[in-house]
């Protein structure tokens, strides 16, 4: 993460120095990580589009305000984040998670999608984007600590937390 951490930070760098080339770089290497996650939380392509390019927007407005020693994507992932509450508050939207969760095309994993689904729209929302992040997104507990902007012990002890009720859960349902 770190090596990327200063490619990425060259080119904010490069962004700030106003090379528009350089933000769209920035974007293509990012959109996709940013899109998934959002639609993870809303489950509309559409709604998650405009909001992974508002991120994006939002991120360009402040780019004086990034700081190069510090996380950049953790940066990204919290502005995402923050307009994704801002959308389910706006709109009062339930949360419909991606039927792309689960890998797969197999008529039995359609079976799996639907449980990690169910399961997952059960989970509290501060659980349920833990685990996306960890299990789905494949990041490491540092880097969702940074993405939180929470100390590692805290995350690791979430993440305990998240997976027990994710078994509870689980087990409900059998």
């Amino acid at each position: 993460m770190e090596g990327n951490n200063m490619v990425l930070s060259e080119q904010i760098r490069q962004i700030k120095a106003g090379d528009e080339d350089a933000f769209s770089k920035f974007f293509e290497t990012n959109r996709d990580m940013i899109y998934r996650y959002i639609y993870r939380y809303i489950g509309n392509k559409v709604d998650s589009e405009d909001i992974a390019i508002e991120t994006f927007v939002k991120f360009h407005h402040n780019i004086d305000k990034v700081d190069l020693s510090k996380n950049i994507r953790a940066y990204l992932f919290r502005i995402a984040h923050n307009l994704v509450v801002d959308f389910f508050r706006k709109y009062k939207y339930t949360v419909q998670l991606n039927e792309d969760i689960a890998t797969g095309s197999e008529k039995g994993r359609d079976t799996e999608k639907e449980l990690i689904h169910e399961l997952l729209e059960k989970l509290p929302d501060k659980y349920r984007d833990l685990i996306i992040l960890k299990y789905l997104e494949k990041y490491s507990n540092e880097d969702i600590a940074d993405i939180k902007g929470k100390s590692l012990d805290s995350i690791k002890s979430s993440l305990k937390r998240a997976r027990k009720k994710l078994v509870r859960l689980f087990n409900k349902l059998q």
